[in-house]
């Protein structure tokens, strides 16, 4: 005999009971307790960032940004070479004729070197630059006069070669001035391989010395003239461009003189010798080789009001008549009929 109990659990087995998750308690985390001095717990590490090449060419993008801004006036800088130094005649070539030797080295450092800057296209550095183009206007309108008075002396002989340096060194109205000048000093050259050889006259003596140093009194008068009207009265402080212009061509026309003047006096070294002027003439080529120095490597055109600065304008002016006069003394001793001792007579 069975019961009604037994009858419901065959119905219902226990396992076709479900039981879910609300059916149990879960216990609860417990608190975190942290002591007031315990350290603070560090946040976790966030993932490293995987390494690029971003920044590395970001930097060099700049720095070529950078160098091509500075590279313009850096070339610009370097292109402007003024080669001041004087001429060794005695290494290299032999010439016959010392004048003749230096007209054409002038040519050849300028050409050979920093090239004639007023032949550059107007993108070129040189073409931007100021004093370089001066200095060797200078330089190409002394040498020209040199050989114009070469050319005087010569006493019934026109000389060729001569004769075409002369009129290549001439002031063209064409822009490119280096065939014309390189022509010359092939010309030059030429002319003095005949004087070695005896077939081409030379000026000789006491008054070609003296016709040269005439000549340089002209450049020294129009020279410091023309300094001392662009020189400033006021304060200030870098030059304009037409007072640049003033100081390199000065600057040239002193060192061609001093490096002309000196190759005839070489020249007539037999002849001057015990001769009254020989001391004025070394200290008139010092006076030119004392202008011929001033290299500024700004030209200032302060005003002697100015706290600082210098004015160059002034200095080479005055450079300049320092050597005018020099040259005026040594001159006037060359005339036969001067007996004054030169110790007497220095300026």
């Amino acid at each position: 005999m069975s019961s009604g109990l037994a009858e419901d659990y065959e119905d219902d087995p226990l396992d076709t009971i479900e039981i879910g998750d609300d059916d149990y308690d879960t216990p609860a985390a417990p608190p975190i307790i942290r002591r007031a001095d315990a350290p603070a717990l560090k946040p976790p590490a966030k993932p490293r960032k995987p390494l690029t090449l971003k920044p590395f060419i970001l930097g060099v993008k700049t720095l070529i940004v950078l160098a091509a801004i500075l590279a313009y006036p850096a070339a610009a800088m370097l292109s402007h070479q003024i080669d001041d130094t004087p001429i060794a005649l005695d290494t290299g070539r032999h010439w016959a004729a010392g004048d003749i030797g230096v007209s054409a080295t002038l040519l050849g450092r300028e050409l050979d070197g920093p090239g004639w800057a007023a032949d550059r296209h107007p993108w070129h550095p040189q073409a931007q630059l100021t004093a370089l183009p001066a200095w060797q206007e200078g330089l190409r309108a002394s040498i020209a006069d040199h050989a114009r008075l070469t050319l005087s002396t010569l006493r019934g002989q026109r000389d060729e070669d001569l004769v075409a340096a002369e009129r290549l060194l001439a002031n063209g109205t064409d822009r490119k001035a280096t065939p014309r000048l390189q022509a010359a000093r092939e010309a030059f050259m030429r002319y003095d391989e005949r004087v070695a050889r005896g077939v081409a006259g030379s000026p000789q003596g006491i008054e070609f010395l003296k016709r040269e140093m005439e000549m340089t009194l002209g450049w020294a008068a129009a020279s410091s003239q023309t300094l001392a009207d662009i020189s400033s009265p006021g304060d200030g402080w870098l030059a304009s461009s037409e007072a640049v212009s003033a100081v390199y061509y000065g600057k040239a026309r002193a060192h061609a003189a001093h490096q002309l003047l000196g190759a005839v006096t070489e020249r007539e070294q037999k002849t001057l010798q015990d001769h009254p002027a020989q001391e004025a003439i070394g200290l008139a080529l010092k006076r030119w080789r004392n202008a011929a120095k001033l290299k500024p490597l700004f030209v200032s055109n302060q005003g002697g009001d100015g706290l600082v600065g210098a004015n160059h304008p002034a200095i080479l002016a005055l450079r300049l008549n320092e050597a005018h006069a020099a040259t005026e003394h040594a001159l006037g001793l060359l005339t036969p009929d001067t007996d004054t001792p030169v110790s007497d007579q220095l300026p």
